[in-house]
């Protein structure tokens, strides 16, 4: 999963935990995702988006770039 993130990061300049959502298969707890950016390979832009899952709920999810 993190390997997918830093891919993404490395074709669209940025990755959210929607982005991963979109191209990978379900995790086995929607909580995997945050531990994916806990990695000195990734830093916050600073920027938020509402995330456009509806079980998510359009709350504001942070976005990624690679560090």
């Amino acid at each position: 999963a993190r390997e997918a993130a830093v891919g993404f990061c490395r074709v669209y300049g940025e990755v959210s935990s929607d982005d991963l959502h979109d191209v990978m298969d379900p995790p086995p707890h929607d909580n995997c995702y945050g531990a994916i950016f806990k990695d000195t390979r990734f830093a916050w832009t600073g920027q938020y988006v509402k995330s456009n899952r509806p079980e998510a709920h359009a709350r504001e999810i942070r976005v990624w770039r690679l560090a």
